[in-house]
């Protein structure tokens, strides 16, 4: 079965979250950052294993995590928010 994540539907920690209602969180490396001049966002590429899941956050959360290429993160997506 194949789905797809809406960047916009990713989220990213740096530490596993605890408590909370989201059940898929995925342990990953942070690929690339990519930031979209004249936007407030930049695409996160993050490394999960087999597959890489594409974020888009907001550049201020790039700064306020202090996101960095091979950074350990958790990927974090609702499962309402996945297509098949």
């Amino acid at each position: 079965v194949r789905f797809r994540i809406r960047a916009r539907d990713v989220s990213i920690a740096t530490a596993r979250p605890e408590k909370i209602s989201i059940r898929n969180v995925l342990e990953g490396i942070v690929k690339s950052i990519e930031l979209t001049p004249q936007s407030p966002y930049a695409d996160v590429l993050v490394d999960c294993g087999e597959e890489t899941i594409r974020a888009q956050v907001t550049k201020a959360a790039v700064l306020d995590l202090d996101l960095a290429p091979a950074m350990p993160v958790f990927v974090l997506v609702k499962s309402v928010t996945m297509e098949l």
